[in-house]
């Protein structure tokens, strides 16, 4: 994070005007809340890439990935005996996973 900048974006922050109704107020703090995410838009950077990821790790193996956790999960909960069905998203998820390697 840009420490300088979000200082320097800070300044232009809108002031609160005369808050003598409900209205009023309610208006400077959705443009208060608006200003203070746009400087957060500007000055915080979006996750860093990891040294370590895999560069074989694509969105298609991370969604393989997730619809086999998420049904293991629902399996787990109900105790549901469709083995089967978890069985065909496991062999989808080690396919995904070997192609994209």
């Amino acid at each position: 994070m840009n420490i300088e900048a979000v200082q320097a974006g800070a300044v232009y922050l809108p002031r609160p005007p005369a808050l003598t109704t409900l209205d009023r107020l309610d208006d400077y703090i959705t443009c208060l809340i608006q200003a203070i995410q746009q400087l957060i838009d500007q000055t915080v950077p979006w996750a860093k890439t990891a040294s370590y990821g895999q560069p074989w790790w694509t969105t298609e193996v991370q969604d393989t990935v997730k619809e086999e956790r998420t049904l293991r999960r629902k399996l787990r909960i109900s105790q549901d005996q469709d083995n089967q069905y978890l069985q065909t998203i496991k062999q989808k998820k080690v396919r995904t996973i070997h192609k994209a390697k």
